[in-house]
């Protein structure tokens, strides 16, 4: 059991170090990789849910997902691809705010998963990471008022050819 959770605990660090926003701090890794699990997903397995709320931080350590919204109208759109290094959850996590999207896994992914408290604290200490999570939570919220008025506007223009 301790040879499996000594290769879980290298595999951890590994994918960690790999992040930029991350690598930077030898100490928060060590902190990092303490409190983080490593989790498996398979094909078509949703890894959060839009509207759901958790506050772990995520970074994919292998594999493909899918980012969606779900506008007010129920028409899905596609956000990004999801790859290796890249961190979700973030919204929920600095926001302190339900997950604006769903993650959908493309093919089998691992995820490292960063306990919510020791994530809390990554952004409380690190005032410059904290600062470029926000930079990448406000383009996807841009992105997502974007589509919302889009969808506004199909709603407005099909009500207005409505007959009464």
């Amino acid at each position: 059991a301790d040879d499996a959770a000594s290769g879980q605990a290298k595999v951890i660090d590994a994918i960690l170090r790999r992040q930029p926003l991350l690598s930077a701090n030898p100490t928060l890794l060590e902190d990092l990789a303490a409190h983080a699990r490593l989790l498996d997903y398979a094909t078509g397995e949703q890894i959060i849910v839009q509207g759901n709320y958790s506050r772990a931080l995520s970074l994919i350590g292998d594999g493909k997902a899918v980012e969606t919204y779900t506008d007010s109208q129920g028409q899905s759109h596609q956000l990004r691809q999801l790859h290796a290094d890249d961190l979700f959850g973030l919204n929920a996590l600095v926001r302190r705010e339900p997950h604006e999207v769903t993650i959908t896994c493309t093919e089998d992914v691992q995820v490292v998963s960063i306990a919510a408290d020791t994530a809390q604290r990554l952004v409380a200490d690190n005032p410059n990471i904290a600062a470029q999570m926000e930079q990448l939570i406000e383009a996807r919220t841009r992105t997502i008022t974007a589509l919302e008025r889009e969808a506004s506007r199909s709603t407005a223009s099909v009500t207005k050819g409505t007959p009464k």
